[in-house]
């Protein structure tokens, strides 16, 4: 099966790119260029390089299956999501540290105000 036609084709046609601009910015005939996504006609690298800069994809994505590229997208996904909450959890643990000296701040704060000891306990 040849994954490079079905690969090209499908990035093409997800970035709503016609074959005649994919063979003029590429500098070739509406018709060779056809024939890649045929499997007709087989790129040189330069030529892989080219069109995989176009389809912004990596140019190894052009080579591999349909589900294999589901996997790694999705993988990407969770890896930026894991980084997210990393972040939140960093953020969450430094407002945590400084939540005693806050707690303490605020009950002094109270106890001033209001006249109430700090040390003094309510039975109810």
């Amino acid at each position: 099966m040849d994954f490079f036609a079905q690969n090209i084709r499908e990035f093409r046609q997800k970035r709503s790119l016609s074959q005649e601009y994919m063979a003029l910015t590429l500098g070739i005939h509406t018709s060779n260029y056809s024939r890649l996504e045929s499997g007709i006609y087989h790129a040189r690298i330069t030529r892989i390089m080219e069109i995989a800069k176009i389809l912004q994809v990596q140019p190894y994505e052009l080579f591999i299956d349909k589900t294999l590229r589901k996997r790694l997208e999705d993988a990407r996904q969770n890896e930026m999501r894991l980084q997210q909450l990393e972040l939140e959890l960093a953020a969450f643990r430094k407002a945590f540290a400084a939540m005693p000296e806050s707690f303490q701040a605020i009950h002094s704060f109270a106890s001033i105000s209001t006249g109430v000891s700090a040390n003094r306990n309510f039975v109810s």
